[in-house]
């Protein structure tokens, strides 16, 4: 019951956030009878939790609460996920990913500022760092796009094949690849 339970958690979350690729994902939580509303409450709250912790760790490290304590870390968020493999068109992604991502952006960031490089010259290395993650993750995007239209006109000479089937094995192949 348990593995048939963490089978459940992630097409439903998916579906949740709005953000499932795969035409199979996005039809399997409501054909299964899985109430996604709970999930999207569930996600909510989650999210607001944590937002509540990072707040109370700002300041803690602060010493006081400044409305504009966080301001640019915007930037950091954004470019940690794309660095990590989340698409910017959004249902494609991991949270180890983003982790890995978080390491990476982390030991940047430390590493110019062991360097004792300027705080200008930090943000323009940062938005550098975003900007060949975006054009990464733009070149991945074309290529599995290139893969999900060659798995569709091979469904199409093969014939019987649904385009469901072809869009999933589309993306399986952009995953592997």
């Amino acid at each position: 019951p348990v593995r048939l339970r963490l089978l459940e958690i992630e097409p439903a979350l998916k579906a949740a956030a709005g953000t499932a690729m795969e035409i199979d994902d996005c039809a399997f939580p409501l054909l299964a009878g899985i109430d996604i509303t709970r999930y999207k409450i569930g996600l909510y709250v989650t999210s607001g939790a944590l937002a509540g912790v990072s707040a109370v760790v700002l300041t803690a490290r602060l010493g006081s609460a400044q409305p504009l304590a966080a301001a640019g870390l915007e930037l950091d968020a954004i470019a940690a996920c794309v660095l990590g493999g989340v698409a910017l068109a959004g249902g494609i992604g991991s949270i180890g990913g983003t982790l890995l991502g978080v390491v990476v952006l982390g030991v940047v960031n430390n590493g110019l500022s062991i360097l004792q490089v300027d705080s200008f010259y930090q943000y323009l290395a940062r938005g550098g760092v975003l900007v060949i993650a975006v054009v990464l993750d733009e070149l991945n995007t074309r290529r599995r796009k290139r893969s999900l239209v060659g798995a569709a006109r091979s469904a199409e000479i093969a014939g019987g094949a649904t385009i469901a089937d072809a869009a999933t094995e589309g993306s399986r192949a952009g995953e592997f690849a």
